[in-house]
């Protein structure tokens, strides 16, 4: 009978999110052919996200002139909608059980051998609504509780917070963190090492990301990506424009932000994500993800930061690979002047950190098979 894995990761709707849910399941599917499947939580927050009329502020006239122009880009959001949703029924496998509170997970949770808490934000502190889903906080009852690649989402830790999650973090079997400073707060309240994985976007080749991506018409432009860099985007690819003469193509999240680029999307599902950026000569982002798959398809790409300290898993992943050149922070926007410089050769570091993540994925396999081991050594002594 093969192992059943159960995965607690977020169910938000950003491409992100999704797109590393995919990479875990897809990886750990192929590795021993594991009965894998992502716990289908989703708190009303959550489901609220994917809405496209929905309460943005508390200021009705905000909201009033959001509402318009939904109203205005409704075919775009709607066929990106369809595109999420599509994604998420024919390439995710969710359980059959739905959650949407954190009490009906703790009380019942789904039956499992393994459990995954990860990646993404899960151990971020600011989930306080639901935060013990992410740091299993139900009973093992014989299974095993393993976190890949979660990430804090912040680098200062407070004591208040040690507190709070070290009688969880101590029921893990098996530990790992997305961001080096994350890491060295869990080695601090587990008194052992635990190494800094990578992010599951990267468990998979450029050429499987390709099997699954939507390329657009349009080939060799600059893609930003923008999660609330705004306009400090824009004016760092608009220099590569002078510079190159190439169009600026603009996804944004957000239906209120116009910029004066040559074509601004609202409509892109998960695999047109993928494609917009397989298909640039240059990416400018502020998300880690929009980061991730331009390192994944070798693009020339600039990564903003508007705020160090809720950035730790970019500065982790790109000094990592020697690339931390690439990232341009908020006080140095200005001081930006575009060079058409090639990328280094990080191909080598990668492949190792990659293996390396492998690796502890792989011991997984191990480690559940020695409990199994236990389990049927005291069984037998109880028997006798």
């Amino acid at each position: 009978m093969n192992k059943r894995i159960r995965i607690f990761t977020f169910m938000l709707y950003n491409y992100g999110a999704i797109l590393q849910a995919y990479a875990l399941q897809h990886y750990l599917r192929t590795l021993h052919k594991y009965d894998v499947q992502i716990v289908n939580f989703e708190t009303k927050i959550q489901s609220e996200s994917i809405r496209i009329f929905r309460k943005y502020s508390s200021n009705f006239i905000v909201n009033f002139l959001i509402l318009c122009l939904s109203l205005w880009r409704y075919p775009q959001l709607k066929r990106k909608q369809k595109r999420v949703f599509n994604f998420k029924k024919t390439c995710l496998s969710l359980t059959k059980e739905f959650f949407s509170t954190e009490e009906e997970v703790l009380n019942n949770p789904p039956q499992a051998d393994i459990y995954i808490s990860g990646s993404d934000q899960v151990f971020n502190p600011n989930n306080n609504l639901y935060w013990r889903v992410y740091y299993l906080g139900f009973p093992k009852n014989n299974s095993l509780k393993i976190a890949y690649a979660p990430s804090f989402g912040i680098s200062q830790f407070t004591s208040e917070m040690e507190k709070r999650i070290t009688p969880y973090i101590k029921d893990f079997d098996l530990l790992s963190c997305r961001e080096k400073e994350g890491a060295q707060f869990l080695s601090k309240i587990t008194q052992s090492d635990v190494p800094v994985v990578i992010d599951p976007v990267f468990l998979l080749s450029s050429g499987e990301w390709e099997k699954i991506a939507v390329l657009p018409d349009q080939k060799g432009y600059i893609f930003i990506y923008d999660l609330n860099g705004g306009q400090s985007l824009v004016d760092i690819a608009r220099q590569i424009k002078q510079k190159t003469g190439l169009k600026i193509i603009c996804l944004t999240l957000k239906v209120q932000r116009f910029y004066p680029v040559d074509k601004q999307i609202y409509d892109c599902g998960p695999r047109e994500f993928i494609g917009y950026i397989r298909q640039a000569e240059y990416v400018v982002t502020d998300s880690f993800h929009g980061t991730a798959f331009s390192i994944i398809f070798k693009k020339k790409f600039y990564t903003y930061v508007a705020l160090n300290h809720m950035s730790s898993r970019i500065y982790t992943l790109l000094e990592s690979l020697n690339l931390k050149d690439r990232i341009i922070e908020n006080k140095k926007v200005q001081e930006f002047c575009f060079e058409d410089q090639s990328l280094p050769d990080y191909a080598r570091k990668l492949n190792e950190i990659i293996s390396e993540s492998k690796t502890f994925l792989q011991k997984i396999c191990i480690v559940s098979n020695h409990a199994i081991f236990i389990l049927h050594f005291l069984f037998i002594i109880y028997i006798f």
